[in-house]
């Protein structure tokens, strides 16, 4: 008698493992596991979090992140990576928007998984996802209707949303959105200020806040908030672009700035870093220009008008070649002024052009003889201006005057 053994050789695969880290608010509040996400009624948040796959064994597969509307619903895919063959370690950050509308009464989930090329599916922890309902607020509880909301150190991505304390209120939720979206940006939190960031440079926004009672409910929004980030800002800035007559160009950096262009005869230009202006050869404030440069960084528009009203009466510069200043001397009045003012010793054919701060032409006109002109400015609201003559030769002449 024989006996054969048969001897089968299996391969045991070690265990596949997806886990979710980081899950988080789009405003930087974490979420634990085992803690759901809140929707507020009419409304949406925005969730951030990583997705990682252990795969000992390194088999090809899917790594996605999903979202489940309801009990009956199939899983809708947000986020997907391909693992290929070897990849022991992968994994992939993910962003996704969840709104009110798209839940039943019963909430949803929001979960990982990973599938292999044979079809098995490997799932992460579950977030529950649950639509927080607007209820009659403790009066014990509400916000002051005029609550004194501010926005304080806006820039070109980020703001801080800022409000009085409540004694009474366990915790606030503020919710934030870029003016003309439909969906808010809504975030729990216990401070009475939020950091916003990862905004979009010169750009409108909007923000109101709630408080939340001890019984839970939250009290009425406050009035909406607006506020504008400022325009983007880079390091460094090279300066290439002529400015040519009648232009005016306005830029900074928060670093380093050069300027290599030519600025002609009735151009104007104002240059701001935040530690070296250079003027390299090239440069060249012609006969008729204005420029000025600051050491002051990054500066929102606001600021700038400003610091130009306060301390900008006449731009001027002088040929350096030459001994003549810009213009022979005239004299306006008066100023300020409330609906006209006069401007004499004008040479005929010389050309007026008023505009306001930001290089905007608001007025313009000529003379026709060599006397007192007459400047009518009935249209023009309260404020400060700039007023640009050019007598026939081509002098140009700037001043600051003041509509009250």
């Amino acid at each position: 008698m024989i006996f054969f053994l048969l001897l089968i050789s299996t391969k045991v695969f070690s265990q596949i493992e997806v886990s979710i880290y980081d899950m988080a608010y789009s405003g930087g509040d974490l979420i634990p596991l085992g803690t759901p996400i809140e929707i507020p009624e009419n409304g949406s948040v925005t969730i951030n979090f990583y997705l990682e796959v252990v795969n000992p064994d390194g088999v090809t597969g899917s790594l996605k992140a999903l979202k489940k509307t309801s009990n009956d619903n199939f899983p809708v895919e947000i986020c997907q990576k391909t693992v290929f063959s070897g990849s022991t370690l992968d994994g992939l950050s993910c962003s996704m928007t969840l709104s009110d509308s798209e839940f039943e009464s019963e909430g949803g989930r929001v979960y990982g998984e990973f599938e292999n090329t044979g079809g098995i599916q490997y799932l992460s922890q579950f977030y529950n996802v649950v639509v927080v309902e607007d209820s009659a607020p403790d009066p014990e509880c509400n916000l002051p209707q005029i609550i004194n909301t501010a926005t304080q150190n806006i820039t070109a991505d980020s703001a801080r949303l800022d409000w009085p304390s409540i004694n009474q209120a366990e915790g606030y939720q503020v919710s934030y959105r870029m003016t003309g979206e439909a969906n808010w940006n809504t975030v729990s939190i216990n401070s009475s200020f939020r950091d916003v960031n990862n905004l979009l440079p010169s750009t409108n926004y909007q923000w109101k806040v709630r408080s939340k009672c001890d019984n839970g409910v939250y009290a009425d929004f406050s009035d909406i908030e607006e506020f504008i980030t400022l325009a983007e800002c880079p390091e460094e800035l090279n300066k290439i672009q002529n400015v040519p007559n009648g232009a005016i160009d306005i830029d900074d950096s928060s670093n380093f700035l050069t300027a290599s262009n030519i600025i002609f005869n009735g151009g104007l230009a104002e240059y701001d870093t935040g530690n070296t202006l250079r003027l390299v050869p090239g440069f060249h404030a012609k006969f008729g220009a204005s420029f000025r440069g600051y050491i002051e960084g990054c500066s929102s528009k606001i600021q700038r008008l400003k610091r130009r009203e306060e301390n900008i009466d006449e731009y001027k510069i002088t040929n350096q070649d030459s001994e003549e200043n810009i213009v022979e001397e005239f004299v306006l009045y008066p100023n300020p002024f409330t609906d006209k003012f006069f401007v004499s010793n004008l040479k005929t054919n010389s050309v007026w052009m008023i505009t306001n701060l930001s290089g905007k032409l608001l007025l313009e006109g000529k003379s026709d003889k060599e006397s007192k002109q007459k400047i009518t400015v009935n249209s023009l609201s309260k404020g400060v201006y700039l007023i640009k003559i050019i007598n026939p030769n081509g002098k140009v002449y700037f001043k600051k005057i003041v509509k009250k």
